[in-house]
């Protein structure tokens, strides 16, 4: 949260846009959830139902997928650079968050 553009080289305005997009997504997404009028109709979907379609979607997509860490490690030719060190960190950061999902 306290990094800023110019740390990855970047123009300060370049923030601006990042939150601006990201707020209108998060809207958007608050709009679909929020409370529609009852209509008549009987294919129309709850918010509660939208969520959990939406949530059970997900899950089919990335239910057990993980990265296999060691065969990336085992792969490597020579010992792992610092690039390396990072992709592997990154890969064992998702595989947490993929399993909390």
């Amino acid at each position: 949260a306290g990094d800023t553009p110019i740390a990855f080289g970047l123009h300060p305005n370049a923030e601006i846009d990042f939150r601006t997009q990201q707020s209108n997504s998060l809207f958007k997404t608050l709009i679909a959830l929020a409370p529609q009028e009852v209509s008549s109709e009987e294919g129309a979907a709850t918010p509660e139902q939208v969520a959990k379609a939406t949530a059970s979607e997900i899950l089919d997509k990335f239910g057990d997928k993980h990265f296999d860490v060691e065969e990336l490690v085992r792969s490597l030719e020579e010992g792992p650079g610092p690039y390396q060190n990072v992709f592997i960190q990154e890969m064992e950061v998702m595989n947490v968050l993929l399993s909390e999902i």
